[in-house]
């Protein structure tokens, strides 16, 4: 005896589509609005006092200054470039040797991406991921920051969490802002 579905082959074979095609649709929309760089809290506190050097060095040459703001290369050998005054900060073995270490522990694993740009401002100096989705952000003062990199930066989906005392961690809630002009 021949068994009848209320459903021919074709119209399985549509719903099957359709079921995987909006399946698809919503992974993409779920991967659009993740958030891909995050910090690690146990790494970072492990190396909270490099990190607490660090700050100091790019804080102090900041104070120098008038500026608004100041943008700075991350440390590569024992240099630091100062993009917006055109000069080299030259770090002594000591100082080079602990951000180094920074620079090595931000790659293996506070960050996913590493630090490219840091940008001193007012009392913050933010360490920034390459793809500017995220930013450590240690803070004179204490005070909670409201931006990602500096104010005005372009970045208005951010979220901010405290991290400890003096550092915050900031980021990107959707991917797609990292295609907005930054000024």
């Amino acid at each position: 005896m021949k068994e009848y579905s209320k459903y021919n082959k074709t119209d399985l074979i549509v719903i099957i589509a359709l079921i995987l095609l909006l399946s698809i649709i919503v992974i993409i929309i779920f991967n659009r609005n993740r958030h891909v760089s995050k910090y690690h809290e146990k790494d970072f506190l492990k190396n909270l006092d490099v990190y607490n050097t660090m700050a100091e060095i790019y804080y102090e040459d900041y104070q120098k200054h008038n500026n608004r703001i100041i943008s700075y290369s991350a440390i590569e050998d024992d240099t630091i470039y100062c993009f917006d005054y055109s000069y080299e900060i030259v770090l002594d073995k000591y100082k080079s040797k602990i951000c180094r270490r920074g620079i090595e522990a931000f790659m293996r694993g506070t960050m996913i991406y590493n630090v490219e740009d840091v940008y001193v401002y007012d009392t913050f100096v933010s360490f920034c991921d390459s793809d500017g989705l995220g930013s450590i952000i240690y803070s004179v003062k204490d005070k909670r920051p409201s931006y990602l990199k500096y104010p005005d930066d372009g970045k208005r989906h951010i979220k901010i969490e405290k991290i400890t005392d003096h550092w915050y961690y900031a980021y990107v809630k959707y991917r797609y802002e990292r295609y907005e002009k930054e000024y």
